[in-house]
């Protein structure tokens, strides 16, 4: 009973959940707070309700620390929303994320980086083959072939898992 929430997307973080752990109780934070702010408002707490809170929370995130945990909740809620949602929010979701990937990009945070490349890839994959056409589409994935070598093994894995699942 560490929150509210009822949504299955976070079932891995309150099931797994390690009180000893700086980013789960950050992370536990701000889920309990979008929890509360979508109950208020008579949310269903919805998978693309969880997408659109925790986005709108990534512009004003302050602290590294914050911006890890909420990316890491955007990166296990990302995977449940419907892609007619996903096309639909592309071009301000990709904006936001390659924003924050170029600004973190020389970061010592891994975790920020592998959650921000995971979620390009989820939004990517949800696109049609049509959008692949349009230059800005083909900037958002040369943002993650960038870091396929990385001095970091844990960033270049997750692009070079990136990049083989968006192709695939």
């Amino acid at each position: 009973n560490w929150s509210d929430c009822s949504n299955v997307s976070f079932s891995r973080l309150l099931n797994g959940f390690r009180s000893d752990s700086a980013i789960h109780k950050e992370m536990l934070a701000i889920l309990a707070a979008v929890t509360e702010v979508i109950k208020a408002n008579g949310g269903k707490e919805s998978s693309v309700e969880y997408l659109g809170a925790l986005m709108t929370t990534l512009d004003v995130c302050e602290s590294e620390e914050s911006l890890t945990a909420l990316l890491q909740l955007l990166g296990m809620v990302i995977k449940n929303v419907p892609e007619s949602m996903l096309r639909l929010k592309y071009a301000e979701m990709s904006k936001s994320f390659t924003n924050n990937l170029g600004k973190f990009s020389e970061s010592e945070s891994t975790a920020i980086l592998r959650s921000l490349i995971g979620c390009l890839s989820v939004l990517l994959r949800a696109q049609e083959s049509a959008l692949w056409s349009s230059p800005s589409t083909l900037r958002v994935f040369d943002s993650i072939l960038a870091f396929i070598n990385h001095s970091k093994p844990k960033v270049r894995k997750a692009a070079q898992h990136a990049v083989c699942a968006v192709l695939k």
